[in-house]
């Protein structure tokens, strides 16, 4: 996912295409994602999951190998797609699956989870740099990723997968409607597309603005450095969520992601400028985990399809704010572009402000 980011301006000088060509990359990369994540979620509890992880791993591994190959602009973004499929399959049953291998305990286990993310999302601009800088090939890239998925389709094809504990209540339209009129809920929907709209724009537009300041080897060093701020954000927030009150953990995270933020890029310029946003990746890597977790709270037996939904609301905002930020920066400048995440932040505090209100009535 992190090479998105990392290749864009690689994308641009192969296939010649504008920003707002380019800011299409997000959306195509969440399409096929969302479709399977939300119809897979929805029916977790009821289906053969070694089997649905197992073709998802297989159509990812082939999804990347294409996007290597690919010969023009479209054809990327239509294997962007069907990579997204398999993805969709796997992350679909990935959390739930934790959820009743590790019952009530899915705010540290969700966060481990994201932590163990973190690590490849980190991973990946620095092997981008590694690999550009000895071959100046960016397909050699996916290549190279896709090696690395052959190896995991093998390892869930030949070993056992416990799915003894993994049972789900049965959802119903009428239920799923009760549960998603609950505040938790509700709440988790705003906070993680707000949430997940900054991680977007970061993820797809940083280097590519950093690039412009500095270097394209710094700007993918630099996404590297804010998502290896996960790693260690998530830890804490795993240990943190089985002391604090989730809402809370999850103000207090935002309170430190608008004050960031607005510092960043409003106040500084330069290496203070990075810093900052560096430093936001802490606060910004733990609310997704600590949200779908307190949502999750509402009803364990649903994990699946809460965790499906939740998922949704994250491709969703992966798939609307890169191409604005991609429209703003063709029209105006990407400068004024990247000012939305200050936006998104303040939005983010004002949700989670409410939520608890709420709680406490």
């Amino acid at each position: 996912m992190q090479l998105r980011g990392a290749l864009l301006p690689n994308f641009q000088s192969t296939f010649e295409v504008s920003e707002s060509l380019l800011g299409l990359v997000a959306p195509m990369g969440t399409l096929g994602f969302t479709f399977t994540v939300l119809a897979v979620g929805l029916a977790a509890g009821h289906l053969p999951v070694k089997n649905f992880m197992l073709a998802g791993a297989v159509i990812t591994t082939a999804g990347t190998f294409l996007m290597g190959f690919s010969p023009v602009y479209p054809a990327l973004l239509l294997f962007l797609v069907f990579r997204g499929l398999g993805t969709g399959l796997f992350r679909g049953l990935d959390r739930p699956l934790l959820n009743h291998l590790y019952p009530g305990r899915f705010g540290r286990m969700y966060n481990l989870h994201a932590a163990a993310w973190a690590l490849g999302a980190a991973s990946g601009p620095l092997v981008a740099n590694l690999i550009l800088s000895t071959t100046g090939n960016w397909r050699i890239v996916y290549f190279f990723y896709g090696i690395l998925f052959v190896f995991l389709s093998l390892y869930l094809l030949n070993n056992r997968l416990d799915t003894s504990e993994f049972e789900e209540s049965q959802l119903s339209w009428g239920k799923l409607k009760r549960i998603s009129r609950r505040a938790k809920i509700l709440g988790m929907f705003v906070g993680i597309v707000l949430n997940v709209g900054i991680e977007a724009i970061f993820f797809t537009w940083l280097p590519y603005y950093l690039s412009g300041i500095f270097s394209h080897g710094f700007g993918n060093t630099a996404l590297s450095l804010f998502l290896l701020a996960y790693v260690p954000g998530r830890l804490i927030s795993g240990w943190l969520a089985e002391k604090l009150d989730l809402s809370l953990l999850a103000l207090l995270n935002s309170l430190f992601i608008a004050v960031l933020l607005t510092l960043a890029f409003f106040f500084t310029s330069g290496y203070f400028q990075v810093a900052f946003i560096l430093l936001s990746g802490f606060s910004i890597s733990s609310n997704f985990p600590t949200l779908l977790s307190l949502g999750t709270s509402t009803a364990p037996k649903l994990s699946g399809p809460i965790n499906a939904l939740a998922m949704t609301c994250s491709a969703l905002a992966l798939s609307a704010f890169p191409p604005l930020v991609g429209l703003i920066t063709d029209y105006l400048s990407i400068a004024l572009a990247m000012k939305l995440t200050v936006i998104l932040a303040i939005g983010l505090v004002i949700n989670l402000v409410v939520l608890r209100a709420k709680l406490v009535d």
